[in-house]
């Protein structure tokens, strides 16, 4: 983990798209892929028989928008 060629850090979607972790938010298509990353990190964790709080998802979302959402 560390730097993509171009110079990007690859440590997650957000860096991805050369956003800061909470603008993730207010872009479509990361936010699509952050959402859909943590579903599946949801769906693995259950098959797993690990059981996650039932508004895990959504609190995190409002964790990592917290400066950046109105």
């Amino acid at each position: 983990m560390g730097q993509v060629p171009d110079g990007r850090d690859d440590r997650g979607g957000a860096p991805a798209f050369g956003l800061k972790v909470g603008q993730v938010l207010v872009h479509p298509q990361a936010s699509a892929l952050l959402r859909e990353a943590m579903a599946k990190v949801e769906r693995i964790a259950a098959a797993l028989g690990i059981e996650l709080p039932p508004a895990c998802i959504e609190e995190k979302l409002e964790f990592i928008g917290r400066d950046v959402l109105p």
